[in-house]
């Protein structure tokens, strides 16, 4: 999941994800464009990807990058929590079909999801995958 960061500007414009209800759940990053600026819209994503998550709304494609914007990425557990979260909502899945999916306690496919809790990348591998999708990481 990437974001992007207006670099056109001296000031970072709008970055996240838009939600499609009026922006709830944004990410917004002000300020210069640098490196602070940058982690600063890296953490504003995050942050953004995670409340989604834990208000179970859904989680927009990101939109297609434009000239002269950056990307911006997020660690790698949010992210694959996220591509768990979509994949759930678009199979219409609950949370107690993916533990019985993966032969698990419902407790476990619940905690996976919330992104307080330090879940392992093959976990949420192996929950992608009984969801008929696996991941793919871009080093650039």
């Amino acid at each position: 999941m990437d974001g992007v960061l207006d670099a056109d500007d001296e000031s970072a414009e709008h970055v996240g994800i838009d939600g499609e209800r009026g922006g709830e759940a944004g990410a917004e990053s002000g300020g210069r464009l640098g490196d602070d600026a940058l982690a600063e819209a890296a953490g504003a994503l995050q942050a953004a990807l995670e409340a989604r998550i834990e208000d179970g709304l859904d989680i927009p494609a990101p939109s297609a990058r434009k000239r002269g914007e950056r990307l911006v990425g997020t660690p790698i557990t949010t992210a694959l929590k996220a591509a768990v979260h979509v994949a759930l909502r678009d199979a219409g899945v609950s949370k107690s079909e993916l533990a019985r999916r993966m032969q698990v306690d419902e407790k476990e496919a619940r905690r996976m999801l919330d992104p307080r809790h330090p879940t392992k990348v093959p976990t949420l591998e192996r929950a992608l995958a009984v969801l008929g999708r696996r991941a793919e990481i871009e080093v650039r």
